[in-house]
């Protein structure tokens, strides 16, 4: 299995609330054609010294060319088959997923072109909004009632101009939600609206939430750490997911590569590679 190792890096800004006129241009029609369309809000980040956010932070530095070489390699990937819905994945908790889901929705919106939007599918414990430093109102939770539309909780983080739609309130049992026809025909009109839809997942293996969520994907993406995760879990993931929707694997907190790393994951030297 080939990887791409990352070393991400920290720090912050503030930001505020503006209204914006709806964007992309098929947004709302492909999304609900039968609720009057409201403007989405840009939101600001208001990043801590702990963020590592690296296009916020150091978008020139050596963390934001891996992501970089990432985008080129999925641009390959996407010329030979239909890929525009990844899920971002880890074996545990605490392996730098979510980080990686947004670094990632940045590289790719870098392009201006480009409209992507992060879908925050850890209904247990959401988080991405609190790493955003953003206070957001409702999510996608809320949208199970009939009263909250999908347009009023979709968001544009800027400066970086990506879109997120947060989980909103957590919930106890997500799979009634995950495994509905009504999630099923959120996340096709979603893919429909936006030329790439990153799925921020929990962990693969503790619960199976993750694998409700692969069946919305065209592929995954397995986060490890460095030095933390064993070899048998990133193992244990991929065969969860089924090897043939797993894209890669993306080392996370590698400051240095070296011998020991290849050792202790039976992996080539060099800092990165795709397939």
């Amino acid at each position: 299995m080939s990887r791409v190792f990352d070393a991400l890096q920290k720090t912050g800004t503030p930001g505020g609330l503006t209204p914006e006129a709806p964007s992309p241009a098929a947004f709302v029609d492909a999304l609900q054609k039968n609720l009057r369309p409201e403007s989405p809000l840009t939101v600001g980040m208001q990043l801590g010294s702990e963020s590592r956010l690296v296009f916020h932070t150091e978008p020139h530095g050596p963390s934001a060319e891996r992501y970089r070489l990432l985008r080129l390699r999925l641009q390959q990937v996407r010329a030979d088959a239909n890929v525009k819905t990844l899920l971002i994945t880890s074996p545990s908790a605490q392996e730098g997923k979510s980080t990686v889901a947004l670094n990632l929705a940045a590289v790719l919106v870098e392009k201006r072109n480009q409209s992507v939007l992060v879908l925050e599918g850890d209904l247990r414990r959401p988080a991405l909004a609190s790493m955003l430093g953003l206070k957001l109102p409702s999510g996608l939770t809320q949208c199970t009632r009939s009263d909250v539309g999908l347009q009023s909780v979709i968001w544009k983080v800027e400066p970086l101009g990506f879109y997120l739609l947060p989980a909103g309130k957590p919930l106890d049992n997500p799979a009634e939600v995950l495994d509905s026809e009504w999630f099923s025909e959120v996340t096709a009109k979603l893919v429909d609206s936006f030329d790439w839809v990153i799925i921020d997942s929990p962990p693969a293996i503790p619960v199976v939430d993750a694998l409700s969520l692969k069946k919305r994907a065209d592929a995954s993406i397995v986060v490890a750490r460095a030095a933390r995760t064993p070899q048998n879990a990133i193992s244990e993931t991929i065969q969860a997911l089924g090897p043939d929707h797993v894209l890669g694997i993306i080392l996370n907190g590698v400051e240095k590569f070296d011998r020991g790393y290849h050792d202790y994951y039976g992996a080539p030297s060099t800092s990165t590679r795709w397939t």
